[in-house]
């Protein structure tokens, strides 16, 4: 992710929160009404766009050591896990760059991490609700993005730019375990 589309990111929720709470708006249909004038909408506009001009600065450089990385198998030496052919994820290029990458614990392999440029550092695991597989043929890449639940710990994926597989099925405990924490209980509709 750039830093520009992280920072737009950070900046709407931050927005909509305080504008959420200094308008004092409570309920779901009264926030997603939007704005309801010109005059409204200039002026948040106005306030958006500095409130932009003021963070951009601040976060154009957090991201530019950090790497987006699929590691592989590893091996364990003095307390160090290398991953001596992870994939860099970089850009919009469909082709992964292998690197060598050190950390001081272990990743699953098949699971997406930030790692800082360096070695011996900390990581990152992103929630698996992104998927990244391979195909053998010159290592072009395809990116799903979960969008359904279709048993408890099976979940379909779907690519947006991969046109030969366009929705892949992943059988995952820890994604099943994942979604189940972040749910309402079942019996909690009974009681509202």
């Amino acid at each position: 992710m750039e830093s520009e589309e992280l920072a737009d990111n950070i900046f709407r929720a931050a927005q909509t929160d305080a504008a959420m709470k200094r308008e004092n708006i409570k309920g779901k249909e009264r926030a997603n009404r939007g704005i309801d004038s010109e005059t409204q909408y200039q002026a948040w506009l106005r306030q958006l766009e500095g409130i932009l001009y003021e963070l951009v600065p601040a976060m154009s450089s957090v991201w530019e050591n950090v790497r987006l990385l699929l590691p592989d198998s590893a091996r364990l030496r003095g307390g160090v896990w290398t991953y001596p052919q992870a994939k860099l994820l970089m850009g919009s290029n469909d082709i992964l760059e292998q690197v060598e990458f050190t950390s001081l614990e272990p990743i699953e392999t098949g699971q997406l991490v930030f790692a800082p440029q360096g070695q011996g550092r900390e990581i990152l695991p992103l929630v698996p609700l992104v998927r990244v597989s391979t195909f053998s043929a010159h290592s072009r890449i395809a990116c799903y993005f979960y969008i359904a639940r279709e048993s408890r710990d099976t979940f379909k994926y779907v690519s947006y730019h991969y046109e030969e597989e366009p929705q892949k099925m992943f059988t995952d405990a820890n994604v099943g375990e994942l979604i189940r924490s972040l749910s309402p209980p079942e019996d909690s509709q009974d009681h509202a």
